[in-house]
């Protein structure tokens, strides 16, 4: 009855797999494991996915979604906080309709629980929305060391650049307790206790130098706190690699609008396609002098208050070439890359 995700039968070189982590918030007077009952429900009733209430610290199957609890998403009372982890799912370039099902299960699905809950569904200054993005699924399936590191240059230098895709309180909260919010649970790459006072060529070198996980987790990771010698909670998490085999981007804010999710994952996913076919030169050349902006790259049209990236065509030989081999990396120019990814 519900759709699994397919794997591509043929491998393509800039497949990715991906998952949700959406944090809200409901009002009711049910238990909390009664109301996590009633959230898998609504979502079964779709036809969408299979989902269960979450009793465990439990990884997510390709195929069902994990409806658990969260305390510490703070709302007004009878407002209880939901975390729903998706399923795992492929997105395959060129193959929208057999793999890339997770933009219509996702807008199809809170939807459902928008019209369920109404007014009740909402969300909160505490919550969030997590995506983690894999390169496949099964144990010992991660990224390759060198694209992880390529994509290290873009998430921290790059970092004020991807926070001006999503909500401003989430990047710059207003309140002193937004910014305490902030500071432990998505902490800046840019500003850990090893980058903060170095410049960007410095930073660009840091991570230049760096040959093996250890140093870059030590680099761009390190604990603020100096009581263990990196955390997770930064924007960018890449210690999720060890767990999951992803890398989770933590920092975008609550929602409950199925099309804002399905923007923010669809942008993630061309970010990370375009480091795993550019080469490191010409990464970290962009990343330092700053001549070409992610918006550049990747110019969003915006529609109802969120990036909308559903008109958006990129040229598909920089991003999403044919099936096949990995094409060959070489070094290209800042002004070629800009002209090659402008949108006409």
């Amino acid at each position: 009855m519900y759709p699994a995700p397919v794997q591509p039968a043929v491998p393509h070189p800039l497949a990715h797999t991906l998952g949700f982590e959406i944090e809200f918030l409901i009002q009711s007077d049910l238990q909390l494991f009664t109301l996590q009952q009633e959230v898998a429900h609504v979502i079964n009733t779709t036809g969408l996915a299979r989902a269960r209430p979450q009793q465990e610290d439990a990884h997510p199957g390709t195929g069902v979604w994990l409806v658990g609890r969260d305390s510490s998403i703070t709302g007004g009372r009878g407002e209880q906080g939901i975390e729903i982890i998706t399923g795992v799912y492929w997105d395959v370039p060129g193959l929208e309709g057999a793999t890339n099902g997770w933009r219509n299960v996702l807008r199809g699905v809170f939807a459902a629980l928008q019209r369920y809950y109404k007014q009740r569904m909402k969300t909160s200054k505490s919550a969030a929305l997590h995506v983690h993005v894999g390169v496949g699924v099964g144990k010992g399936v991660h990224w390759e060391f060198e694209d992880a590191k390529r994509l290290a240059y873009v998430v921290t230098l790059m970092e004020a650049q991807l926070d001006m895709f999503h909500s401003e309180e989430r990047r710059n909260p207003p309140d002193a307790m937004g910014r305490a919010h902030m500071d432990q649970w998505i902490h800046s790459l840019r500003y850990s206790p090893v980058l903060a006072q170095l410049s960007n060529e410095q930073v660009a070198e840091r991570i230049a130098v760096c040959k093996d996980w250890e140093p870059l987790l030590l680099t761009v990771q390190a604990d603020w706190e100096g009581v263990r010698p990196w955390r997770r909670g930064y924007r960018v998490n890449f210690l999720s690699l060890e767990k999951y085999g992803t890398v989770e981007f933590r920092q975008h804010a609550c929602s409950i609008d199925g099309d804002e999710m399905v923007d923010w994952g669809f942008l993630l996913l061309r970010i990370c396609r375009w480091v795993r076919i550019t080469s490191e030169g010409t990464i970290r050349d962009m990343c330092v002098r700053g001549r070409v902006k992610l918006v550049d790259l990747f110019p969003p049209t915006t529609t109802a208050g969120y990036v909308d990236w559903r008109g958006m065509e990129l040229v598909r030989q920089v991003i999403e070439p044919p099936p096949g081999r990995l094409p060959k990396r070489r070094k290209v120019t800042v002004e070629e890359v800009n002209r090659e990814c402008m949108v006409s």
